[in-house]
């Protein structure tokens, strides 16, 4: 039998070793040199290795810097500080950034000789690892404030870059410019702006490039071609261009049908193939500013808007899709001004495409949140990693210095638990709140939140109620509950459950609904047959709590055997009233010797009925 137990143990391990590979691993990435305001993760960028940017704090002068990881033995080690050659107090290097294979392109939002002109630096990364300048490039216009590489990207041998208060149909309409690696150096391919752009359309604010594709946002827009300025506060726009032999042509122009003045549609774009996400992060889809995201798809007549996203526990002031992100069949979007884990602590959301169409999948709070962090206000997405900046997150006393976090297999997320039923039931002058998951994945515990006409407010989490942890992985079902007895009659409370996994994931499920109405008679909540739940923790050590409920008053019998069916501890025989009842194995014999490693069955016996669990012992 000792062959069983063995067996069964390295089940266990396999089982517990594959989810832990398979679960977003959280990395927390800061500058060796980091100080305060600098804003480390104010710009990011990933593929096979990655950059951020800290457009920030150098002696008070605002520089910035750049700084290149790569990936290790499963580590991502800084190997290198960028700077520009040529930097100058409040350049902002660092304040747009993009990078493709072994090519990089990283702005600056001022130059030595207009402060807000701007300036784009390329840089080629060496077979020993190292990034070398190969270009810089300045506004071709003649002008001091067109804000030349307020955004960039690049994809292959294109670079786009946007300015834009820069001259396009008219002057300050904005523009952007194509830039193509030939014969190993880069030039100008082209100047691009919408024929019907008008002044301070800010066209160029965001870009995004895919092979012979960019599109490019106008967050400050009109709707209306040759607006007059009092329609400029009007919804943004995108628009689309695409490469012939002849050059970049305009191909669409991509506005929302429900848009409002100042959504900022247009913010934030990213673009993938044949699919293209634009974030609106001041839509008032939800509530004020609670912000949105708009996935268009591209066909035979032309692109059409596939999907509206909406963060479903929205909330004021969350700005949902400031910043997005698209990689084949799966989005990230970042909202900056969620306030989970204090005010505008941030939070990412990730969605995967179906045959169905676009499913949530997850919501991302990162580990050590805390208020003003502004986690989600950067992102990138590669085939295995996603990265997300905090650039305003605290570090020891440094204020602002900022952090960034790379999650390994992020597109492979899925809600940690599957949850079978939540409900809601009176229990005198309290709220019974009950909830069974069918299954558990990598799940710390839960956290229940609840409001009335304001916003959400945890009431309890695992962190302080035993109750309230998870199974960590199981694929059994499991029973939890909680009773709120901070409520008040003649209201109607709103509670949602949400699951929090080993990396830090928070996972919401849909609210329910109670209201606590004057005169309520007490509802004996009992169970209408013998139910046990499974034990936790399992494995165990020191000690593991059965959780059981009666229906009716029985002579209930519990014990412990070991696999060969010997008696090893009696934890309870007698007799029980109905309801709720638990009891609790420290791992040791009815002599009180500690029982060794392996696998024990507890059996409870009530109510001419047999229940019996496996549990394991882990020294």
């Amino acid at each position: 039998m000792m062959l069983t137990v063995n067996r069964l143990l390295l089940f266990f391990f396999a089982v517990l070793l594959l989810f832990t590979q398979s679960a977003a691993m959280e990395i927390k990435l800061v500058a060796h040199d980091g100080e305060a305001k600098q804003y480390f993760g104010a710009s990011v960028a990933i593929d096979n290795t990655l950059l951020v940017a800290a457009p920030g704090n150098f002696n008070d002068d605002n520089c910035g810097a750049v700084y290149a990881f790569e990936k290790r033995d499963w580590e991502w080690v800084e190997i290198q500080r960028l700077v520009a050659a040529d930097d100058g107090p409040y350049d902002l290097f660092g304040y747009s950034m993009a990078k493709s294979g072994s090519h990089a392109i990283v702005s600056a939002r001022g130059d030595r000789t207009n402060p807000l002109g701007g300036a784009v630096y390329f840089f080629e990364q060496q077979q020993d690892g190292q990034w070398v300048r190969q270009a810089r490039f300045s506004s071709p216009q003649i002008c001091c404030q067109d804000l030349f590489g307020a955004a960039v990207d690049m994809d292959g041998g294109y670079a786009v870059v946007g300015a834009p208060l820069g001259g396009g149909h008219l002057p300050k309409c904005g523009s952007a410019y194509i830039y193509r690696h030939v014969d190993g150096e880069w030039l100008l391919d082209d100047k691009i702006y919408p024929q019907e752009g008008t002044p301070y359309d800010n066209f160029g604010c965001s870009a995004s490039i895919s092979g012979q594709r960019v599109i490019i946002g106008a967050a400050g827009s009109s709707s209306k071609p040759c607006a007059s300025p009092q329609d400029v506060n009007m919804p943004g726009s995108a628009w689309i261009f695409e490469r012939d032999e002849s050059g970049w042509h305009q191909v669409a122009r991509l506005s929302p049908v429900d848009g409002h003045a100042g959504n900022l549609f247009g913010c934030a774009v990213c673009i993938d193939g044949d699919r293209a996400i634009i974030g609106a992060s001041q839509d008032n889809a939800a509530d004020f500013h609670s912000g949105s995201a708009y996935i268009y798809a591209r066909a035979d007549d032309g692109w059409n808007d596939e999907l509206k996203l909406v963060a479903m526990d929205a909330d004021s002031g969350d700005y949902f899709g400031s910043a997005v992100a698209i990689y084949q069949d799966y989005i990230i979007i970042g909202a900056p001004g969620v306030d989970g884990l204090g005010k505008n602590s941030g939070a990412v959301y990730s969605y995967m495409r179906r045959d169905d169409g676009w499913t949530p999948r997850a919501k991302k709070t990162q580990y050590d949140a805390a208020r003003y962090d502004l986690f989600g206000a950067s992102l990138a997405l590669s085939q295995q990693d996603a990265l997300i900046g905090a650039p305003f997150k605290k570090v020891g006393k440094s204020l602002f210095q900022g952090v960034t976090y790379v999650y390994d297999n992020i597109q492979d997320l899925a809600l940690p638990v599957e949850l079978a039923s939540f409900t809601a039931r009176h229990d005198e002058h309290a709220v019974l709140l009950q909830w069974m998951t069918q299954s558990e994945k990598d799940n710390l515990g839960f956290i229940l939140e609840r409001k009335t006409n304001g916003p959400w407010r945890v009431i309890a989490s695992y962190q302080t109620f035993d109750a309230l942890r998870g199974q960590g992985s199981c694929s059994m079902p499991t029973y939890y509950e909680f009773i709120d007895d901070s409520v008040l009659v003649n209201t109607t409370y709103y509670y949602r459950l949400a699951d929090v996994d080993m990396s830090g994931l928070v996972s919401y499920h849909e609210p329910i609904e109670i209201r606590m109405a004057a005169g309520i008679e007490h509802v004996a909540l009992l169970p209408n047959a013998l139910r046990v739940m499974p034990a936790f923790p399992n494995p165990f050590n020191p000690e593991t709590v059965l959780r059981y409920e009666l229906h009716s008053t029985s002579c209930v019998d519990i014990k412990v055997f070991d696999l060969r069916g010997r008696p090893v501890r009696t934890l309870l025989s007698g007799q029980q009233n109905p309801g709720h009842h638990s009891v609790t194995w420290n791992g040791r014999d009815d002599a009180g010797e500690r029982q060794s490693s392996g696998v024990y069955v507890i059996r409870i016996r009530a109510e001419n009925v047999v229940r019996s669990q496996k549990v394991i012992i882990m020294q």
